[in-house]
């Protein structure tokens, strides 16, 4: 790993402090979509046959457990090379060098904040149901569009909570071992993140666009 030059070092922070505020956000991302949808339907006239919240959440919430659930059980082998980076230099400089490229630090955050624009520009370009003279069906089918989405999203946040709780977890145990707090630096480079995210947004569009005519034919 090349070592930043001390003038590019612009601060530093709890190595764990960072990891949580990374994961929180990822995780308040997730969950915008189910809590809109309750906004609609609560939002909605009660005269229309609507899915309860609770049917429109649950997937979600469903999803979120299988995805905490499948990552958790091998998350500890799956990031026990990060640790292991974390820990050597923790003991033989004391402090912990930003890995920028790291799926877990802004190479990872900037991957998902940008797939989650792009799903959500997705979800908004085909969940756009005609009104028919059904319209209690037709506002039922756009609800069930935009839960499939919401699930699919929180299955994705689910799988990187699960890996992010060893993260923290193996953090901590370190920082008992060996009774000190594990410090992470920051240092500038000439990564254009907001480029990446728009990069990502913009690809996951196109993509998801492409199967989406492909397997229903346009």
């Amino acid at each position: 790993m090349e070592v930043p030059n001390e003038k590019n070092i612009f601060g530093t922070n709890e190595l764990k402090r960072v990891l949580l505020i990374y994961f929180l956000v990822i995780l308040g991302l997730g969950f915008l979509g189910p809590l809109g949808l309750v906004f609609e339907i609560s939002q909605t006239s009660e005269a229309f046959d609507l899915p309860s919240i609770r049917s429109a959440v649950l997937p979600a919430i469903q999803a979120f457990a299988i995805g905490f659930l499948v990552s958790w059980i091998p998350g500890k082998w799956a990031t026990s090379w990060l640790i292991t980076n974390y820990k050597t230099q923790h003991l033989s400089q004391w402090f912990v060098l930003e890995n920028q490229n790291s799926i877990f630090a802004n190479f990872g955050f900037n991957l998902f904040v940008g797939a989650f624009i792009g799903a959500s520009f997705f979800e908004g370009y085909i969940c756009q149901m005609p009104i028919t003279e059904d319209v209690s069906g037709s506002v039922t089918a756009l609800l069930s569009c935009k839960t499939v989405f919401n699930s699919a999203i929180s299955l994705i946040v689910g799988i990187i909570i699960g890996f992010g709780s060893w993260l923290i977890y193996q953090v901590v145990s370190i920082e008992r071992e060996t009774n000190q707090k594990m410090v992470v630096q920051f240092y500038s480079t000439r990564q254009w993140s907001l480029i990446g995210i728009v990069g990502v947004a913009v690809t996951v569009f196109v993509l998801g666009l492409t199967c989406y005519e492909i397997f229903t034919l346009g």
